[in-house]
Formats: C-alpha cells, structure tokens, sequence
C-alpha cells in the first residue's frame, strides 16, 4: 500500500512538473490551436482579465473571460473557434483597457491591437544571403523619408517605397540594411526609439506584411536585413505597458518597469524592469519573433549601458547584463549566422560586435 502511494504520489508530481513545463512553453498573446484559438497574457495584479473586440461587440462575455494559470500571473483562455478579425484589447478589473503586449500589429489610432496571422505572408526567397559579420557594409535605413514619393500628402514613406530603390543600394555596394526602429510608435512619424508596442510593426510604414515583404525583397538581392531595436525603455507616449495591471505611478513603474529614483528611468522614457524573470522572457521572445517570423539577420541593439546600468552607467544591472548575454548565447544557438551588434558595449559581453562611438 505504501509503494502504491509512493507510486500515485510521484506520478501526480510528475504531471504538475510536465504541466507547468508545458504552460511555460505555451506562446503569449494570440497563438492558433487545433482546438482554437488561445490567448495569454501576464497580469498578475489583476482581479479579473476579459478579451473584447470586434468580434464579440466589445462586450465581454463567455468563453471571453480569460481565467488565471495558477500562480504564475498569467492568465488565459481558448476561444473555440478561428483567429478572430479586427481589433481588440484586454478588459482588466472590468475598467483598464489594454492592448496586448504580444499583438503583432495595432490599429492606426492607437487604441487597441489587431488579429493578425504571422503565417499568412507568402515567403518567395526561401534563402536569406549568408554574409560573415567583417564583410557587412551596412546601409542604416530610416523607412519614412528614404523614398518618400509623395512629401506633401503628410504621410510617411513606406516598406513598399523602400522596396523600390533598393537597386540602389546593391548599385553602391551596400550589402545590409539596418532599420532605424519599425515597432509601433505613437503617430507616423518618429525616428523610432520611442516604441510604444514592441512586437508590432508600424502601421503607417505598411505593418507586418509590408515588413516581410521588405525582407523577402532584400533577400531576393542578395541583402540582409538588420533591425535597430529598443529594449532599454519603451514609450513614454500612449505607452498601454505603463502601468498595465493597475499598480505603478504616472511616468514610471508596474510590472513592466522599474521605479524610483535614478532607475526607474532613462533619459528617454521608463526603464524596462530587467529583474523579473517574465520582463526578461518578453524581450528574447520578441528577439526570437523578428528572427522566425520576420526571417531578419541581425540586430542593432540601442542604447545597452541603459539595459546593464543606470545612473549613466554608474550602478550596474546585473539582471539586465545577464539578460543581454542569455539572448545572445540563444541567437549564437539557434540562429549561427545571426549577428547581434550593440550600440555600445565597449567590448562587454558576448555580441558579435559594437559601434565605435569615436569612429562617428
């Protein structure tokens, strides 16, 4: 009877193990399932989380009601049917709209994310180029003035512009392109380092597919794509992930970044809060997301003392520090090949490379 037990006991340790295994490697956001669709997001603050949209009226309801995964902070729910279409946003505590942090596009006024299929784009070239990091000569790309053709019409340039005078750049022997940031940003014009939806492309300049297309364009010419991402702050403006489950103050603080004196920001908006393990999980799945999705080959990392340090590089971040070494070891992994350049590491850690700041 008692080996019986022990028997009963171990396997039902190893179910909860293998569960919570599994829960860990479920994808955030929206993710299509046999069953349906699923969706996830980290609130732990909250009491209760409800998806609304258009394709339910905006009115929570049902199957609708995300429920909690046990104390991870995490909650969940499987809509039984297809990827909706349109917009929608989180309902937390029944009063805080939210748009989701894992969404893949937003909508052009800001408000709220949007059902997108990161599988729908039809891929031509099947083979990026391979080109070793000393043989990059990298053109940096701002997407909204590179080719404007209509500069009166107040509105950006672009992927699809872009695309266009890209035979100028092989004609000068450029072989990478370097995007300035295309995540989501508040309005349509910006430089790009204040996002405010880091997984989402920007609307104005085309979105996710106009992105992939841009890519699958430099690939079909023998150009690599890198991206120009920001992790040290997001925002500061029409910033959903400032307070997201409620707690926090005005400018900075809540799950998603630090607070108090000195820390809790850069000089460009709130610091991301590198110390917990879900923050950190969020930036290398973004990392992963541009490398899979996005089929990119590399990265311009901004801005990485405020990622390891704070107080101008006084105070170190350990967490951040360790988190910039975990991704890249992951990228040196699972993507040889991909090159992971920072801004300024001044040779700290193990990117493949770093600008010079005295070279510019």
């Amino acid at each position: 009877m008692r080996g019986t037990m022990r028997k009963l006991l171990h396997t039902i340790g190893t179910l909860l193990f293998v569960g919570a295994a599994c829960a860990a490697e479920l994808p955030m956001g929206v993710s299509e399932t046999a069953d349906g669709t699923r969706v996830r997001v980290w609130a732990p603050n909250a009491r209760s989380v409800d998806l609304v949209g258009d394709f339910n009226g905006w009115n929570a309801n049902g199957e609708e009601r995300l429920q909690r995964e046990g104390n991870s902070g995490i909650w969940s729910t499987l809509l039984k049917r297809s990827r909706p279409k349109g917009a929608y946003r989180f309902l937390i505590n029944g009063e805080l709209a939210r748009r989701d942090p894992y969404a893949r596009a937003a909508s052009t006024d800001g408000r709220s994310s949007l059902f997108h299929d990161p599988n729908a784009y039809p891929w031509q070239q099947p083979t990026p180029p391979s080109i070793p990091l000393e043989d990059l000569v990298i053109y940096e790309l701002h997407v909204g003035t590179f080719n404007d053709s209509k500069p009166e019409d107040g509105r950006p340039a672009t992927f699809f512009d872009a695309i266009k005078r890209l035979g100028y750049l092989a004609d000068l022997g450029v072989n990478c392109v370097e995007l300035l940031p295309i995540h989501e940003f508040s309005g349509m014009h910006s430089w790009g380092y204040n996002p405010s939806d880091p997984f989402a492309v920007e609307q104005a300049y085309g979105g996710p597919d106009g992105l992939k297309a841009f890519v699958d364009a430099c690939h079909q010419r023998g150009l690599s794509v890198h991206l120009d991402i920001v992790h040290n702050h997001y925002g500061p403006e029409n910033l959903d992930l400032l307070r997201f489950d409620g707690p926090g103050s005005a400018g900075e603080g809540g799950i998603y970044f630090y607070e108090g004196p000195g820390i809790g920001l850069t000089p460009w908006g709130p610091r991301v809060r590198f110390d917990d393990p879900q923050v950190r999980q969020y930036i290398k799945d973004n990392a992963a997301m541009w490398l899979e999705e996005y089929r990119v080959d590399g990265f311009r990392w901004d801005s990485t003392v405020n990622i390891r340090s704070h107080s101008e590089g006084r105070f170190p971040i350990n967490a951040g520090q360790q988190m910039l070494e975990d991704i890249n070891s992951f990228i040196r992994d699972r993507f040889p090949g991909r090159w992971s350049i920072a801004e300024d590491s001044l040779g700290i850690g193990n990117f493949h490379g770093s600008w010079d700041y005295d070279f510019h």
